[in-house]
Formats: C-alpha cells, structure tokens, sequence
C-alpha cells in the first residue's frame, strides 16, 4: 500500500453532507470548518480540486465558500464537474427533473438563472462523461436487491455492524423501495430525495437504517466522481462517528487526511497557514520551500514505521525536525519569513482546532496517562507514585483541564515509567473526552491513557471493593437509537489498547502464579492518608436483586478479599440506580461494571491514535442500595491494582538509550 497525494474532491460541500454532519446553511461554525476543510484540500491536492456545479447551486454554504475563495478559480486550483457545455443548460435540466419527479417547487429555489456570480465559475469547469444516476442506480438497486433476497451485499454487511442484527421490517422496506425502481431510475442524481418519500411509509423504521441507506447512496455517488477523475476526497473532518468517510478509505487510499496534514503542520508550527485567505493559500501552494513540506508529509504516511495515527504523524515529524542538520528546519524558517511578506494572519478556529491553543509540552516525556473523576480516586492514586510533584499551570485563564500532576513507577523489569495523574472537574463521559483530547495534545509524547477509579457492579458476577478491567472493551449505552420495541445502544466503543491488554494478562498470570500482592497497595494507601481507606467492616451486604419477578433488597455475607475481573464495561453521562436496567445491561451486553468516563476517554485516544484502558473498583450496586461508604476502598483497590499493573510491564526506552 502506498500513499498518494491525487486531486481532491470536494465532498464535504455538497448540502447532503452537511445536512448529515449538522453543518446547516447560515452556520457560522460550518462556514468556519469547511474555509478550513478546503484550505488544506487545497494544499493537499496534485493539481487542483473538483466540486460538482450542483453543489454551488443547492447549498448555500458552498455558495459563500466558492464566492469568498475566487482566487482559488482564478488560479485553476477550483474546478467545476458538469456534463453539460453552459451553465443555463444544467440549470434547465435539474428544474425538469425536479419538476418531473420530485414536484418540490421549494427545492427550485437553488436551480436560479437569476445569478450574476455565475460569470465567475463558467471558465473555471471540466467536463463530466459519467452519468452519476446510472452509476447510483446501478450500485443502489444491485444491493438492495441482495439485501431484500438474502440479507447479503454492502449495505447488509454495514447495517449489521452498526447494529448487531438485520430486522425482517428492514428487508420490507428494501423490497418497497425496489418496487418503485422504475421511478427512482428516471430522477437521476436525486435517487435520494425519492428514496425518502418511500422510507416514510415506515414510521416506526429503524431510523439508524436511513443513515446507512443514506451514507451509502453518498459513497456511490462520490466513488463515481473518484473513479472518474482518479481522485480522493479529504478524509477526517467531520467528527467521530462510524461512516463518517461514506466507507470509502479501503478503495481509494490516499494521504489526503485533515487530521494527519492538521497534525504534521502543528509540529512544524505551520498550522495558523489553514486560517490564511485564498490569495496567500495560493501563492504558498506555489513556493519551492512548501512543496518540499508536501514532499516529507507524503514521505513519512509512506514510512514503514507510520501506522494510521496521529501519534505516528507526531513522532515521525518531531523525529525529522530535532535533527540537527534538518532539512526541514531550514525550509520552515524559510516559509515563516515569506509568511511575514505576504502578511500571514492568526488562524480560524473551529472544532478541529480549538482544543490545541496551549503549547504542548514536548520537553515533558512521559508514556502514560491515568485519568480520575473523584478527590477520593486522585488521593488514592497520589499515594502509590514515587517523587509526585504538580506541573506548573500551563495556562494563565482561569479555566479547568490545566492542571497535572506527574510522578513514577518502578518497574519490575528495570527503569522507571513516568506517569501523568490528571483530575476531572466533574464526571462525565463529555468532559473525560474534553480532558483527555486536551491532555493528549499538550503532552504528545502519551502514548496509554488508564481510567482510574470507582463504578457500580453487577450483584450476580461481582461484589463490593472487587476489581473490573475492561479487557473486553467499553459499551455507551446510553448513545443509540429508541425504536418502537426499546433503545438500543450503537456505541461500542474502539477497542482497548492491545499492549495494555496484553499487560493485564501477563499480569493477571503472574496473580495465578504468586498471589494477590497488588492487595498490599491497598493497605499501603490507608497507612499515608489521614482519611480512612479501609474495607468497610460489613459482615453483611444488602443489594436489589430479582426475586419471582419482582425486585426486593436482600441482605447476603459479605466478602473479605477483592477480587480482579477482566470483563467489559459499560458507560453513560447519567448515574445508574435502576436493579432492572442494571441486570439488562448485564444480559444483554455482558458488562460487569457501570461508570461514567470510560467511553468519553476510548473516543479521546482512538482520534489521536492512542491506546486506553479502564479499571474500576466496585463501590456499589447500582440500584436503591447505592451509598458512599464504599467510595474510598473501591477508589484504593483500583489504584492498587492500578499501580501493580503498571509496574509489571517493561519501560519502552529509546532506541539510542537501548
């Protein structure tokens, strides 16, 4: 596999998109983002990139975009896809189709000849020999039919992994969508807009089926215009979710990545150059000095070593910059100053930006980080690391996520592991993300982040002050979708770090093997704090189990010695004290823990290429007997199990320190 740097197409103005993204019209964010998206669209492509001319006619964000970027049509860096010869022509086609097939007459107002601007993009066009509706129609009906047959094909194969199972009301609306075939043929490039008709005679629809649906006419008719022009589209600027890039990454393979190209200019300190106006774009485009800059981007996504991640982006750029002789610093202070002669200014900020405003912390190398939500899980934490001191406020605002500790642990296998302990300011699964995404950035050497702390359990498998580890990953249950039967979640989740996986069996053998020492840490945190850190002195234990169909709270003996469980975890932003949602949870996702930060942090990492893990000690039941009693020992005996994991596994040095 190698990477390329082809013409771009430009995907994310078409109003479809942006209406699946939320990046509605009159959007100030929107406008900002995509300025943004086409920016490093522009500086990424071979020679120029493409839009469709009925993406400037049905969105009036691409509209505002082409009109405040002419320079880029002017200069051939934008260029317009259309199979007619004249403007007036195309537009007096796609009235008629509209008029014929769809009777929108609100759809008409995007279909105008009554433009003036339209003499700025007429000598700016290339032609277009595929018929996109054809193309659509064909992929579309082929894998509808296969989908209503057998449950086989594309869309099949998509549908059931984002939501574990095909329903046989599903495979109805496919076959009715198919019975009006002959229709959908005629509408051309608006197949969508009809397809929508036919999916409201489905009210109680799994609604997650018209995303997929959706995304998938979208990738046919991208994969047209790709095909065509031997093109990619720019890939990861719109926020996580499955399908984000229409599926398209397998077949058309391409270094035209927002995030990496976002990632390698920050650490050239070049990123304020995605904020400049389409006349320095231009001429910077241009510059010997930046096509170089192009030139070692492709070389390093081609590298052996880079593995997909924003990690591998980083390391690899800060490896060539800090040599000595760099040829990269010398065309970085070369492209700075030509800046200043253009008159450079400061950068658009936008969702993809605004959390790298701080300066990351490259002297500071540390591999692991542990996130805690409570006092109680910080102090417990606090206590197991060697030489603990707190990181000079990196910012002077008064705002939170600024503040880290940093301390050591020895490992058995020789060197010590530096760790980075960070407190939440409150808990919650969209602040854990915040935090962590932040975090990741200021310190981009972090290479594992651990969530450490308290959770509910499930009474069947589990009791007080035992241990979970999310071995078998992390389930948001509480992001889905309500059908008419129940909710069901669609967050399962990136999966958990490999090595700290690995880490936790090999250490989960050494346990078989010599016992549970890591208990000891336990007593070790109660003995250096004030606060007390016991196991709660309980013969007995009262919990909310079901009993003949009814749920009563049941007095059991208690356990004396926590035990460790390698299981999966669930996660959500409300506190769970519901017996009944808590044992469907168990039945039907085969989690072992509930807790609130987990899923926010696996979000964090897996955009940054990073590897996580979550341990949480058991504090209570999650039903009418929850209490606080328990918060300090569960607190301590994840840290325990925390800090003995940590010094199990081996220092990673440097390949120079070796």
């Amino acid at each position: 596999m190698k990477y390329e740097l082809p013409n771009i197409f430009l995907h994310f103005l078409n109003r479809d998109t942006q209406e699946i993204f939320g990046l509605i019209d009159d959007n100030k964010t929107a406008i900002s983002n995509i300025q943004l998206s086409l920016n490093a669209a522009i500086l990424l492509c071979k020679d120029y990139c493409i839009i469709p001319v009925g993406f400037y006619f049905e969105s009036e964000n691409a509209k505002k975009t082409v009109l405040n970027n002419i320079d880029y049509v002017r200069e051939g860096l934008l260029v317009f896809a259309m199979r007619e010869y004249e403007i007036q022509e195309y537009i007096e086609k796609k009235q008629g189709q509209l008029k014929a097939f769809m009777d929108d007459v609100n759809y008409y107002r995007f279909f105008s000849s009554d433009n003036n601007e339209l003499t700025s993009i007429t000598h700016a066009t290339i032609s277009r020999k595929t018929k996109i509706g054809e193309y659509c129609l064909l992929h579309w009906v082929n894998n509808i039919e296969l989908l209503a047959e057998d449950m086989s094909g594309d869309i099949a194969e998509i549908y059931s992994v984002d939501t574990k199972t095909i329903g046989k009301d599903t495979v109805v609306i496919a076959k009715t969508i198919l019975s009006t075939s002959n229709k959908i043929e005629e509408g051309g490039a608006f197949i969508w807009r009809l397809m929508e008709n036919q999916l409201e005679k489905f009210p109680e629809r799994d609604r997650n089926f018209d995303r997929i649906l959706r995304q998938y006419f979208e990738k046919n008719y991208y994969k047209a215009y790709l095909e065509e022009y031997n093109a990619s589209i720019l890939y990861d600027i719109f926020p996580l979710e499955n399908g984000k890039d229409f599926y398209l990454k397998k077949e058309f393979i391409s270094a035209s990545n927002y995030r990496w190209f976002y990632e390698y200019l920050k650490c050239l300190e070049l990123d304020s150059v995605l904020g400049f106006n389409a006349t320095q774009i231009s001429a910077i485009k241009r510059w010997p000095e930046f096509e170089r800059i192009i030139n070692i981007y492709l070389e390093i996504c081609n590298m052996d070593s880079f593995d997909n991640s924003i990690a591998s982006i980083r390391r690899e750029t800060s490896r060539l910059f800090l040599v000595s002789t760099s040829e990269m610093k010398e065309l970085v202070a070369i492209i700075k100053n030509k800046i200043l002669q253009i008159g450079g200014s400061a950068p658009l900020v936008s969702f993809l930006t605004q959390s790298t405003i701080l300066e990351p912390q490259r002297d500071v190398d540390v591999k692991i980080g542990i996130v805690t939500a409570l006092e109680e899980e910080l102090a417990a934490m606090c206590v197991l690391l060697k030489n603990l001191k707190e990181l000079p406020k990196l910012s002077s605002k008064h705002s939170a996520g600024n503040r880290y500790f940093i301390g050591e642990i020895e490992s058995f296998h020789g060197g010590t592991h530096r760790v980075l302990l960070v407190l939440l300011p409150k808990m919650g699964n969209n602040l854990a993300s915040a935090i962590t995404e932040k975090m990741q950035v200021l310190f981009p050497s972090l290479e594992s982040i651990i969530v450490c702390g308290i959770a509910g359990g499930i009474p069947s498998v589990v009791r007080r002050g035992d241990v979970v580890i999310s071995t078998k990953g992390i389930i948001q249950y509480d992001f889905g979708q309500n059908t008419s039967r129940r909710f069901i979640p669609q967050n399962d989740g990136s999966a958990c770090s490999s090595y700290l996986v690995e880490s936790v069996r090999y250490f989960q053998a050494n346990v078989l093997i010599g016992g549970n020492k890591w208990i000891n840490y336990i007593q070790t945190i109660n003995d250096s704090t004030e606060a007390s850190f016991c196991r709660p002195n309980n013969y007995y234990e009262t919990c909310e189990i079901k009993v003949d169909k009814k749920y009563i709270i049941k007095k059991r003996k208690a356990t004396t010695l926590p035990v460790a469980y390698c299981e999966k975890v669930g996660s959500a932003n409300a506190v769970q004290k519901d017996a009944k949602k808590r044992d469907q949870l168990h039945e039907e996702h085969k989690v072992y823990a509930v807790e609130m930060e987990g899923s926010g942090v696996s979000d964090a990492t897996h955009i940054e290429g990073n590897g996580y893990l979550v341990v949480r000690g058991i504090c209570d039941y999650c039903d009418k007997t929850k209490a606080d009693d328990w918060h300090n020992y569960a607190a301590a005996a994840a840290a325990a199990y925390t800090r003995a994991l940590i010094e199990s596994m081996p220092v990673l040095f440097k390949k120079e320190n070796q």
